[in-house]
């Protein structure tokens, strides 16, 4: 029974078990690298926090307010303007 990865061609002809293998040997490999991934991630999970935050804590001065606040704050200035000019176009319709 073959337990090393072996490159296939294309035009190779394998039986089914040789496919069931291959296919066996290479899921193997696959969670051995997610869970090593995973480890990692855990292990150093504060570090990878302050990768992934580190876009928002530069754009937040001191003086200036949270940047999530300020868009939530457009968002809702966006919305207002988008059911006026709904409610005008309504009017604007209407016989």
């Amino acid at each position: 029974m073959a337990s090393a990865l072996r490159t296939v061609a294309h035009d190779d002809r394998l039986s089914l078990v040789e496919h069931l293998t291959e296919l066996r040997v290479r899921i193997v490999i696959c969670l051995v690298a997610f869970i090593a991934c995973t480890v990692v991630c855990f292990w150093q999970n504060d570090r990878v926090l302050d990768i992934l935050n580190q876009p928002l804590t530069s754009t937040v001065q001191k003086g200036n307010a949270d940047p999530i606040q300020q868009g939530a704050r457009w968002d809702q200035l966006a919305a207002g303007l988008m059911n006026e000019t709904a409610q005008v176009n309504r009017l604007a319709g209407a016989p």
